[in-house]
């Protein structure tokens, strides 16, 4: 496997006039290095297919860097501060992402508010939780996953224990929201998103000891790729984490989308847990974009994105962790996989507001039919073999028990749904000639 990562020479091997000069000449491919933020090995190609000496180049971008950057309360196991900084595209998707996660979409979307919105929550917690289990390495398919938290069933293994705590951890983060992060509240939230899903319950819920070395490997080839912080100096950083999160000391603003992003690279980089770290760093993401108003996070999956690019978060992380201690790679990559999470649940409203029409075209002669059961209908007609449940339409719709049993019963009254016992359980499928039954109930 090739190599995502060479060590960049060092800043003072060329002399400062001569790094003027390139910049003078070369300002345009400098100012590309800048925008997309390219590590040294892939500066190092470009610079080289420009016929310009790659060093040279590498030296200006870098001191360029250093004067925009600012540093945070992170620190390395060196004792080396963080720092970051916003190059221009990453301002660009930083603006998008306030204008979207913030509530404009709400007012150009009014279906995602109010009742008809829950819905869409839930689907999108749903795949946040699966998602993000499967990124951590949860071995089921999204079907299996999606079926098990609709259904409401419990977990079958271990893989689905996952799905099931993160589903039920990011639920309760708009509660949690509200309180200052301190280390009983990380400790509960990463109980909640591990129970029964690691090694020995004992790690669930605390940080690791000296007794329990972590390393973050590479999956394929074996290969070390962090050493996190040794476990003795956890209390001290977790301490400061939660002081940055809370803004309890009086430093220069930094954006809340931005201080989110890096609080998840701080959890990622201190590695307090045994196991479960990503979880919880994703978990942390979200309670702090909650904390401060950006509700629409909630419809949103990150783990989503980044798990079609796994590759390209490690890349992140581990160029963050070695080129002088640049959190701006990991910066720069999240707040473009955010932007990409808010445009595909935009794309996802598109596509259900455009199912939600084609039903009311096939269901136009169906009176009576309320917003659930027109989709349960349109689903049927689209998946004829589909099966479902009270507890599969309550989970679903985020509705009572008893208004989930109702509008299954009504479908069937109306000889839409048929129902079938099957062990303890009322099973409904859709009946034969459904789409002949709803012409006819259109007919006058």
């Amino acid at each position: 496997m090739a190599k995502d990562w060479e060590t960049p020479p060092r800043v003072d091997k060329v002399s400062l006039p001569a790094m003027a000069a390139m910049l003078w000449t070369r300002g345009e491919l400098a100012r590309r290095a800048n925008d997309d933020y390219w590590p040294w090995h892939i500066l190092r190609h470009k610079a080289e297919a420009a016929g310009i000496q790659p060093e040279l180049l590498w030296v200006g971008v870098r001191l360029t860097r250093r004067l925009e950057q600012r540093e945070f309360p992170l620190v390395d196991t060196s004792g080396k501060r963080f720092g970051f900084w916003l190059p221009s595209g990453a301002q660009e998707n930083l603006h998008f992402l306030d204008r979207r996660l913030g509530g404009l979409l709400a007012t150009e979307r009014p279906e995602v508010v109010g009742a008809a919105g829950e819905q869409y929550l839930i689907s999108s917690l749903m795949e946040e939780a699966i998602a993000s289990s499967i990124l951590e390495g949860a071995a089921t398919t999204r079907a299996a996953a999606k079926e098990m938290l609709q259904r409401g069933r419990h977990p079958r293994n271990r893989a689905e224990r996952m799905v099931l705590n993160n589903y039920r951890t990011v639920a309760r983060l708009k509660d949690l929201a509200g309180e200052p992060l301190t280390e009983e509240l990380l400790l509960e939230i990463h109980a909640s998103i591990t129970e029964g899903t690691l090694e020995s319950a004992d790690m669930c819920g605390r940080f690791r000891t000296a007794s329990e070395p972590v390393l973050v490997s590479d999956r394929l080839s074996g290969e070390t790729l962090h050493t996190p912080p040794p476990a003795d100096e956890l209390p001290e950083r977790v301490q400061r984490m939660c002081e940055f999160a809370n803004e309890a000391r009086k430093e220069r603003f930094i954006h809340p989308i931005v201080r989110a992003t890096l609080l998840h690279f701080w959890l990622a980089y201190d590695h307090p847990f045994v196991d479960g770290n990503g979880r919880a760093a994703r978990a942390l993401l979200y309670w702090y974009l909650l904390r401060k108003g950006y509700w629409l996070a909630e419809f949103v999956s990150i783990s989503r994105v980044i798990r079609k690019a796994p590759v390209q978060y490690r890349r992140a992380f581990l160029w963050s962790e070695l080129d002088d201690a640049d959190a701006t790679y990991f910066v720069v990559f999240h707040l473009k996989k955010l932007r990409e999470a808010v445009a595909g649940f935009e794309a996802y409203l598109e596509r259900k507001t455009q199912e939600a029409r084609r039903a009311l075209d096939v269901l136009k002669g169906a009176e009576g039919l309320n917003l659930r059961q027109c989709a349960l209908v349109q689903h049927a007609l689209e998946q004829p073999d589909a099966l479902y449940t009270i507890k599969s339409h309550r989970n679903t719709h985020g509705v009572a028990y008893a208004t989930a049993r109702g509008d299954l019963y009504q479908l069937e009254a109306r000889g839409l749904l048929e129902r079938r016992k099957v062990g303890r359980e009322f099973v409904f499928m859709a009946v034969a000639d459904i789409a002949a039954k709803l012409s006819m109930s259109g007919r006058p």
